[in-house]
């Protein structure tokens, strides 16, 4: 059932439509999506969500997701710290 959109720069981005929900009804098409990260999505995708219909994005993530992710800056030492007295 998922559609996978022709987004060149997002993770697994796909439609949601079609998906029951508990009470019984269906997400009507393209009125919402998902995917693992859009951060690096260019003018074309831009484009192509825009034609597609997309508005809005909303970003939900864990509050676990989001500390593994900052760990993992912290380990490959992007910025660094210099103390002075």
């Amino acid at each position: 059932m998922p559609k996978h959109l022709a987004v060149r720069h997002a993770e697994n981005m796909r439609e949601l439509g079609g998906y029951k929900t508990k009470d019984g009804r269906r997400i009507a098409h393209q009125k919402l999506i998902r995917s693992a990260g859009i951060n690096h999505i260019d003018a074309q995708d831009k484009h192509y969500l825009s034609k597609y219909g997309i508005k809005s994005s909303i970003f939900v993530q864990l509050k676990s997701e989001i500390l593994s992710r900052i760990r993992k800056y912290l380990k490959r030492k992007i910025f660094s710290c210099q103390f002075f007295q």
